[in-house]
């Protein structure tokens, strides 16, 4: 299913950057935002769900930022988002309750 919603959402970017004139980052980063969304917890408890409803909107406010810094000074934002990446990697060693954030980072 996750699979799914990414390549469609792949789809739909690129063809949005032709038609716009976009960037490629737009499409690496509309990717990136898909897979946050899925691997939300939208399946667990109430609490788990209003913290990914809570988060969702931070994470794209962070997509769409990086996204205008990329375009426009494109090694300070190619090295946040790889800086991001490492976060979401580096912060798992920290248990299940640093985990929680993970799905907004990476």
């Amino acid at each position: 299913m996750t699979m799914t919603a990414v390549l469609l959402s792949w789809a739909a970017a690129l063809w949005l950057e032709g038609a716009a004139g976009l960037h490629t980052d737009s499409v690496v980063l509309a990717v990136a935002l898909t897979v946050t969304l899925a691997r939300g917890r939208w399946w667990a408890d109430r609490r788990g769900r209003l913290t990914a409803l809570a988060l969702l909107p931070l994470a794209a406010a962070v997509c769409a930022g990086l996204s205008r810094l990329l375009a426009a000074h494109y090694w300070i934002g190619a090295a946040l988002f790889t800086a991001g990446l490492a976060l979401a990697v580096w912060i798992r060693r920290y248990g299940p309750a640093a985990t929680r954030a993970d799905p907004v980072v990476g």
